[in-house]
């Protein structure tokens, strides 16, 4: 999710995208999107629909991570996608000493 804001705000305007409006951008949706002083002229939209209005209409929008968007983000990270098998092999190495130690275990129980 991210913020999406409206760049142009004024005192006492409105900037409104009816889904039609939004559709002769190329932009799906079935909402209505109101910026105003009452939101701050911020809306909170998926990532799909802000990239969309800021691609078409950048010199109307700026779009920044909303709060708490992080784990999302880190998911879709490949660095951590490619650090996450490492993180398995040394579990995998902790497993390894605990088998020492049942190995040791079924010594004395032999003996």
């Amino acid at each position: 999710m991210k913020n999406v804001h409206f760049v142009r705000a004024k005192k006492d305007f409105v900037r409104i995208l009816r889904p039609i409006d939004l559709a002769s951008l190329g932009i799906q949706a079935k909402e209505t999107l109101v910026w105003s002083e009452q939101n701050k002229f911020c809306l909170v939209l998926n990532n799909k629909l802000s990239d969309s209005l800021v691609e078409k209409l950048p010199e109307d929008f700026l779009a920044t991570d909303a709060e708490g968007d992080e784990p999302d983000d880190e998911i879709s990270d490949p660095l951590v996608t490619l650090q996450s098998p490492q993180g398995i092999v040394n579990d995998s190495e902790d497993v390894e000493t605990d088998d020492d130690e049942s190995s040791t275990l079924d010594d004395e129980e032999e003996s």
